[in-house]
């Protein structure tokens, strides 16, 4: 049987928001994890929680911040 010798997970976030037709992209991030053999469960988790609490997220919310900036603007702009 193989073993196993290296352990690797990525995320990558990548954002396009198209609002009436003007694309705006959001620089993608990654966040990775990587473990020499094989990692418990426990491990797992605890680095995935780290990687989404502190890159994913925070970026995720960047995003949604741009959009609703965006949105508003767009908003304004066809108001009297």
């Amino acid at each position: 049987m193989a073993e196993v010798q290296k352990f690797t997970l990525t995320w990558h976030l990548n954002a396009t928001v198209d609002i009436d037709g003007k694309a705006w992209v959001k620089p993608g991030v990654s966040a990775g994890i990587h473990f020499d053999g094989v990692p418990d469960p426990d491990q797992i988790q605890a680095a995935s929680e780290m990687a989404v609490q502190h890159v994913l997220e925070p970026t995720l919310d960047d995003v949604l911040a741009q959009v609703v900036k965006r949105i508003d603007a767009v908003s304004m702009k066809d108001r009297p």
